[in-house]
């Protein structure tokens, strides 16, 4: 009985807000709207969480199905022709680059 009131406990944790630490494999995670950026993707590390940019700009991380780079900027993953029209699964992660003038 007392084990699973704890796990309850645990689960409603509140969430990190900007700026503060977040550790997701130790259960911190950020609040809805921010991201846990992190120095090291491994091992794992604490990071903090930062307000998720509508667009990314020069060197932002992007995904060809999700996040996308600003205006004037182009999302180039490394090992993917753009012009195949076959997508890679798991989709892979690049990163804007200014584009253009």
């Amino acid at each position: 009985q007392m084990v699973i009131e704890e796990v309850v406990k645990g689960a409603e944790q509140k969430c990190s807000a900007a700026g503060e630490v977040c550790f997701p494999e130790k259960g911190i995670f950020c609040c809805e709207g921010l991201e846990c950026v992190r120095p090291l993707i491994w091992p794992p590390v604490p990071g903090s969480c930062h307000v998720v940019p509508q667009c990314g700009k020069e060197g932002a991380i992007c995904y060809p199905d999700g996040v996308a780079c600003c205006e004037g900027y182009k999302c180039i993953i490394p090992g993917l022709v753009s012009s195949s029209l076959s997508f890679p699964w798991p989709p892979s992660k690049g990163s804007c680059v200014k584009w253009g003038n």
